[in-house]
């Protein structure tokens, strides 16, 4: 952002005003304001000092870095909250973030005014900004709540470095909140709830709601990704489902965006039992387009049919996160379906049970972490190391065993007096 948003001078010039008396030379500057449209400044350079081109581009550079410097000290002088919106609103301005990006920023930008409303940038130190993060934590928001919040902080205080606001950045070195017990997303269900569960999907039809389910536990997909998975993505003959879409919400609303990362575009193995699941819900909804009278083998029959959501309806809608959750949150309260913690799960739980158990049975970790979506390995590692250490033991005991089928025959040692030792 760095000095004030529309203070970019993306374009410097000099002119020679030839309609004026003695000619004289008028330097602009030119910049795009936060509303996208071209502003600029212009100032007349003294005739008796400036009059040649020479002298009018020495000029100009001169009044350029006058006008930064002070749009700098302006801006160093910003209450941080106002810094904090205004890199923000540069950012949506210029589509760099997605609509539910902005909205998420926007949230945490809000936890920050009370501590940050009439606090110049300059004078942020990491004291301070280690004060606010355990404000928020005493006031019981949740830890990745306050992770969000301290990360966008840091974000816009790295740019305010770069752009010369901040010397350096206060928010170095200030801990994120330890998830601690709070790391509720990453529980995956009891092994009494698995039982419950897959009973219940086994005796299940090829409904929506529970080809919704059976992706999120056999795939591991986020819930936006399984909502927006469309037909023409699931390969049933090649084996694999291509995510390169999720369901965003923003200002209410939900809409189709990019998957959360880079690493999130990718492509996933059907595995057998659910390739079942899949063809038996597509024969379901090719059923239901023949009784309204669009059977396949019409003209433009196999588009339409690619273009419906797998989890959607007929008519081209998709289920929306938020109702895919409220389903869940009935299933899982009628069958007492609970994690690790006892608690009732949720939808993502689903997520992290097939990663739990996928790295428990000694799946390799670079291959769980592309299934999953993460943009690194270390993701996964951070996320499922008690998974992970399972893992290890179960490898450790393994080789064990192994070593010890080629044991040789074990060696009775006696003492000098012939005793056994």
């Amino acid at each position: 952002m760095g000095m004030a948003a529309e203070e970019r001078y993306q374009n410097a010039f000099v002119r020679r005003l030839e309609h004026r008396e003695g000619r004289p030379w008028q330097g602009v500057l030119k910049y795009r304001g936060i509303d996208g449209s071209w502003k600029q400044k212009t100032r007349m350079f003294d005739r008796e000092t400036v009059r040649t081109r020479t002298q009018a581009n020495a000029a100009l550079a001169a009044w350029k870095a006058e006008e930064e410097r002070d749009a700098l000290a302006v801006d160093a002088l910003m209450p941080v909250t106002e810094y904090v919106n205004r890199f923000i609103d540069a950012r949506e301005a210029a589509g760099e973030i997605e609509a539910s990006t902005v909205t998420d920023y926007r949230k945490s930008a809000r936890r920050m005014q009370e501590a940050f409303s009439a606090l110049p940038l300059r004078d942020l130190d990491s004291k301070a900004v280690r004060a606010w993060k355990d404000s928020l934590v005493a006031r019981g928001l949740a830890p990745s709540t306050v992770t969000k919040a301290l990360r966008l902080l840091h974000m816009v205080c790295g740019q305010a470095v770069m752009d010369g606001d901040l010397p350096d950045n206060p928010c170095q070195g200030v801990k994120a909140p330890s998830l601690g017990s709070g790391k509720r997303a990453r529980n995956a269900l009891s092994d009494a709830s698995m039982d419950r569960l897959m009973a219940a999907l086994d005796g299940s039809g090829p409904t929506p709601f529970h080809t919704a389910v059976q992706l999120a536990v056999r795939t591991g997909m986020r819930e936006g990704e399984i909502c927006a998975l469309r037909w023409r993505d699931v390969d049933l003959v090649g084996g694999r489902i291509h995510v390169t879409h999720a369901i965003g919400q923003a200002g209410g609303r939900f809409y189709v965006k990019a998957p959360k990362n880079e690493g999130s575009v990718r492509s996933i193995a059907i595995p057998h039992d659910l390739m079942v699941v899949l063809k038996a819900h597509r024969d379901a909804v090719r059923g239901d387009l023949a009784a309204g009278g669009m059977k396949k083998g019409q003209r433009g029959y196999e588009a339409a049919f690619g273009a419906l959501y797998v989890v959607g309806d007929v008519e081209g809608g998709f289920l929306s996160p938020t109702l895919l959750s409220r389903e869940w949150r009935a299933l899982a309260t009628a069958l007492g379906i609970v994690d690790t913690q006892g608690r009732r799960a949720t939808f993502h739980d689903l997520r992290h049970t097939f990663a739990t158990v996928a790295i428990a049975a000694g799946e390799d970790i670079a291959g769980v972490s592309g299934t999953l979506g993460h943009s690194t390995v270390s993701t996964t590692l951070n996320i499922y190391t008690t998974a992970r250490e399972r893992s290890k033991e179960s490898a450790m005991g393994a080789v064990e065993r192994a070593l010890r089928e080629h044991a040789p025959a074990q060696v009775v040692k006696f003492d000098r007096d012939g005793t056994q030792g």
